[in-house]
């Protein structure tokens, strides 16, 4: 993306689930969305628990 639209770098998507389930069923989704495997790089997926966590 950074390079279509020459915006210098990567943008990454970090989308933050309150429960474990819902993202491992959001990941599972994405995954098996056709062509999605070419954006995979640019997400990070988390919970909001670990998030907390790691800003402590």
């Amino acid at each position: 993306m950074a390079s279509k639209y020459d915006l210098g770098g990567n943008n990454f998507v970090l989308p933050v689930h309150e429960k474990p389930q819902t993202m491992e069923a959001v990941q599972k989704r994405l995954l098996e969305a056709p062509g999605f495997d070419a954006y995979l790089p640019g997400f990070l997926f988390n919970t909001l628990a670990q998030i907390k966590e790691d800003f402590a």
